[in-house]
């Protein structure tokens, strides 16, 4: 999903945390298995970042992530059915 926000709408610090953010911050916001470990989770964090770098041309200061962890039985990857919710991923 994306949305634009105006000057007016949403501030994000350009210098929080040692950033230095332009006009073009972005927050990007990942539903993740709450089993996931810690190495995974950072994985994703650079691999996101890197590819909206090489890809894009966005700055990594300008990449705001959140992971939001989700337990397994709280997806359904289709027909309304909780695929995970009695069993661990096949994966």
């Amino acid at each position: 999903m994306l949305s634009e926000h105006g000057d007016d709408e949403l501030f994000i610090d350009p210098t929080f945390m040692d950033m230095k953010r332009t006009q073009n911050a972005m927050i990007v916001t990942v539903l993740i298995g709450a089993h996931r470990p810690s190495s995974d989770k950072k994985a994703l964090l650079a691999a996101i970042t890197r590819l909206l770098e090489k890809d894009v041309g966005v700055s990594p200061d300008d990449v705001f992530i959140a992971l939001v962890p989700v337990p397994n039985e709280n997806f359904s990857f289709g027909r309304g059915i909780a695929q995970l919710a009695d069993t661990s991923p096949k994966w």
